[in-house]
């Protein structure tokens, strides 16, 4: 932890490389087909994401993904202060499908009728 990146200790760098074979081994026996088409694999850790983003123990989707983080009655898209709504994944769940369910649900807040509209972009 207190190492700086590509200076971290033998055994870091060890649990690494071990991680990295095994994430890669399940990657090519669902795609073997991708094997020849890889050029270069690293791979990053929670002290990786704390290094380059500045994180709090790797966490990069913003608050913490708890059930008491769920719970909290203030975390929704529309709040008491009048036309002033909150979006992304924050609102929903983590991720790029948080942030865009946390989009979908901030326009629901906005303007409920929008519902019958945009339900057809959700369906085939």
């Amino acid at each position: 932890k207190d190492d700086r990146v590509k200076h971290r200790s033998e055994e870091y760098v060890a649990m690494k490389e071990k991680w990295q074979e095994l994430f890669l081994k399940v990657l090519l026996d669902k795609f073997p087909e991708l094997e020849e088409k890889i050029d270069f694999v690293d791979c990053g850790t929670a002290l990786t994401n704390d290094f380059y983003l500045g994180t709090h123990r790797g966490a990069v989707y913003g608050l913490a993904h708890t059930p008491k983080r769920f719970a909290q009655h203030w975390l929704r898209a529309k709040t008491p202060v009048k036309n002033l709504y909150l979006t992304g994944q924050d609102v929903a769940c983590c991720g790029i499908n948080g942030a865009l369910a946390g989009a979908y649900v901030c326009a629901y807040a906005m303007e409920p009728r929008c519902l019958p509209h945009t339900w057809r972009l959700w369906t085939p």
